[in-house]
């Protein structure tokens, strides 16, 4: 058992493709995804993530994801070689994230597993964690030349602009997702260090949308090799519901289109209250997977086990 290191990027996507396929999921884009998280200012790779190999065999990875600016439940990302199921590994790698936890004042562990994980929600059941909420990741084919479409009346999208949107970002994002499930405020430094300062950030693929001399929405995309994804797409409160999202969604596909990519990915809150789900299938995205959150010593978790 060991910390990983870059190197070892390779041996860990592929031990997480082995465990999906195991559960009859196709492989997750995870590449891009590791490598962002593993090199946040936040992040301790010595401290943060343990590889359990068998010879030079990965046989199991643990994440624990957590950040003293944001605080909330400490995020515990495990995975084990479905040849290896059954041997403890998930225990132990759960016991470790939950030392983890409480050495850093972590409010709790959170789990996200695949639905369908049978085996993981035994587990986790088992040590005391409840599920508080579910999420899908949805997915949709984009065409060549896709049409950005137009603006809501109004409104007006336009690029990203460096050295003028940082901080008016940041305003928009705090407000539009205020009211989320598991938001927490952060201050704008910590927002600068994971977006702006993060190695997949590009501006380019940033749009906000204006409305009344204010910013009222924003999209941030990512595009990698192979891969494309809509990291993060809020509309402030008061103008939802006049179409600014599904505008800023499309200028997003257009874009990603664009730059040859045939498929774009996110991840939404099952339970979501702003009808974000209803305005994914809207633009034509459907569900890929459906994954649940286990907590264990949170406010939410007192929540379900309270009734």
């Amino acid at each position: 058992m060991r910390p990983v290191t870059d190197a070892d990027l390779d041996a860990v996507v592929h031990l997480v493709d082995e465990a999906d396929r195991a559960l009859g999921l196709e492989a997750d884009p995870l590449r891009e995804y590791l490598t962002w998280i593993w090199h946040l200012p936040s992040t301790d790779l010595a401290r943060d993530t343990r590889l359990v190999v068998d010879g030079a065999r990965p046989i199991c990875y643990a994440q624990a994801t957590w950040s003293s600016e944001e605080g909330g439940p400490l995020e515990a990302s495990i995975r084990v070689h479905p040849e290896h199921v059954g041997r403890g590994l998930g225990s132990w790698a759960l016991a470790w994230a939950e030392a983890s936890a409480a050495e850093r004042g972590a409010d709790g562990v959170r789990a996200r597993v695949a639905d369908r994980d049978e085996a993981a929600h035994a587990l986790l059941t088992s040590r005391g964690y409840v599920k508080v909420r579910s999420s899908w990741t949805m997915g949709r084919t984009l065409d060549p030349g896709e049409e950005p479409g137009a603006a809501p009346p109004g409104v007006t999208i336009r690029g990203f602009q460096e050295g003028r949107d940082e901080h008016v970002m940041h305003e928009a994002h705090e407000a539009a997702f205020a009211e989320h499930w598991g938001f927490r405020p952060v201050p704008y430094e910590v927002f600068e260090a994971q977006m702006y300062a993060a190695d997949a950030w590009d501006p380019s693929l940033t749009c906000l949308a204006e409305a009344d001399g204010q910013v009222v929405g924003h999209v941030m995309a990512l595009s990698f090799e192979g891969e494309s994804d809509i990291a993060i797409l809020g509309v402030v409160p008061g103008w939802r519901g006049r179409g600014v999202a599904k505008a800023l969604l499309r200028r997003a596909f257009a874009e990603l289109a664009d730059r040859g990519h045939r498929e774009v990915r996110l991840s939404v809150d099952a339970q979501n209250p702003t009808g974000a789900v209803a305005l994914y299938e809207s633009v034509g995205m459907t569900p890929l997977r459906s994954y649940d959150a286990y907590d264990l010593g949170t406010a939410d978790a007192d929540g379900v086990l309270m009734g």
